[in-house]
């Protein structure tokens, strides 16, 4: 997460939850509740199939994973965090279930490059 501090610069602030097995859980314990008015924010925000989309501090990939239902197989979802514990969960998660569209990479998404441009971010 980062903060603005100072004169406009940005410092690095830790996860204060950290990304244990057990707050990953109760991350994604709380997706449950929240997925459907985040699945009619973003349907509102205009996701649709066939996108291509960034998922910033995707964390164990709950919206990752919302997204990539949204645009279907011909979409595709890339998420990125800078944790790799939560990257790890979310690669397990993708794993264990027939999910071809999705992605994770891990680092700072601003310092990241990409092969083609999003759709939404």
């Amino acid at each position: 997460m980062e903060v603005a501090g100072g004169a406009g610069a940005d410092v690095h602030v830790p996860y204060i939850l950290v990304h244990s097995d057990r707050e990953i859980r109760r991350l994604s314990h709380q997706a449950d509740i929240i997925n459907p008015i985040t699945r009619r924010i973003l349907l509102s925000a205009g996701m649709s199939p066939g996108m291509r989309v960034l998922d910033v501090g995707c964390g164990a990939g709950d919206v990752t994973f919302l997204v990539s239902e949204m645009v279907g197989s011909e979409g595709q979802v890339i998420g990125a965090d800078r944790a790799p514990a939560a990257l790890a969960a979310a690669e397990r998660r993708a794993a264990a279930h027939p999910i071809q569209n999705v992605s994770f990479r891990e680092g700072d998404p601003a310092a990241l490059s990409f092969d083609r441009p999003f759709d939404a971010v």
